[in-house]
């Protein structure tokens, strides 16, 4: 609801004209990082916790009390700092909230690192043979499952099987690390200027090397990559990154003809199937489409050299 606040604070509305639906969570985190409100580590932050929300209150799923802590202070510093962007006031400013303590944890929170290999231990615990609380287990780890896709910027789904091969290797005793290579990057930051909470920053370094398959966003990148799944790799089409960047068509297609990503084999890729041609984009796509809408000239002039481009296609060619 304060992403919409702000949305419609600048626009004016909070849905594209001629719908009937608001802007989505994806597209609402978009259109305000375009407006320089938000950076890479925010929107990623809440991306994770919009997919850990959903984990919980849609399919059952459930988070340790120091988790939901770490959450909620994640919440409180976006918060803070959106209020203060778009509004001009800060949460530390309104007398009814700052005059209430706000009791989210009984111990300090400890380094997001730590955290996790914490969860990770309880998983395991209920995974031992014996225990018979596998079901349990899965319930605490999913939410770090669609965390760790969402850390990665991606939005595929985690159903049943997935959730089941990761048990399995977790109960192996494989690495948290590997399993969850996103979140293994991720580690708490408390900037000075911060009243409420702290900001989840993404570490600079690069993950160790592994093999990994072509549905992870990070594949480029890998010395081996294992082809599993071309639709994985490229997941979305021309309406999916629009409705993910809060744009409509035109403006998406402006972006790509703009960013030249058609000439990027680790952005762009074609298949034909039969007499049907499918035309998709990767992560690394959106990535590069969503850091350009942070310049707020950069749209109008793809919009402009777009609309160039098509006229001077369609303009007939003189003969002498």
């Amino acid at each position: 609801m304060l992403l919409k606040a702000i949305i419609w604070q600048q626009r004016r509305e909070i849905g594209k004209k001629g719908s009937d639906r608001s802007y989505s969570f994806d597209e609402s985190i978009g259109i305000v990082q375009g407006m320089g409100l938000l950076d890479e580590d925010d929107a990623r932050t809440l991306r994770i916790l919009g997919a850990r929300r959903d984990a919980v209150q849609h399919a059952g799923s459930s988070v340790s009390h120091e988790a939901l802590a770490y959450d909620g202070m994640a919440a409180l510093f976006l918060a803070d700092k959106l209020i203060s962007g778009a509004f001009g006031t800060r949460l530390a400013d309104e007398e009814p909230f700052a005059a209430r303590p706000l009791p989210l944890a009984s111990q300090p929170p400890r380094e997001y690192h730590v955290l996790i290999s914490s969860e990770m231990d309880e998983i395991r615990r209920l995974l031992r043979p014996g225990n018979r609380r596998r079901a349990e287990a899965i319930t605490r780890l999913r939410p770090l499952a669609v965390a760790d896709v969402a850390a990665a910027d991606g939005d595929e789904s985690l159903g049943a099987k997935e959730l089941e091969g990761l048990a399995r290797r977790v109960a192996r005793g494989e690495d948290w690390r590997q399993l969850f290579p996103a979140l293994a990057r991720l580690e708490v930051d408390r900037p000075a200027e911060q009243t409420y909470g702290f900001k989840i920053v993404r570490r600079g370094d690069a993950v160790p090397a592994r093999i990994v398959g072509a549905d992870d966003p990070d594949a480029d990148e890998a010395v081996v990559v294992k082809e599993v799944d071309w639709t994985k790799r490229y997941p979305y089409g021309l309406g999916d990154l629009a409705r993910k960047l809060g744009v409509n068509r035109f403006d998406a297609e402006a972006l790509i003809h703009v960013l030249d990503l058609k000439a990027d084999k680790g952005c762009f890729d074609t298949r034909t199937i039969g007499s049907a041609t499918f035309k998709r984009y990767s992560h690394e796509a959106f990535k590069r489409m969503r850091a350009a809408l942070k310049n707020g000239d950069f749209l109008s002039s793809a919009r402009s050299e777009l609309s160039d481009h098509r006229r001077r296609r369609r303009r007939p060619t003189r003969r002498g």
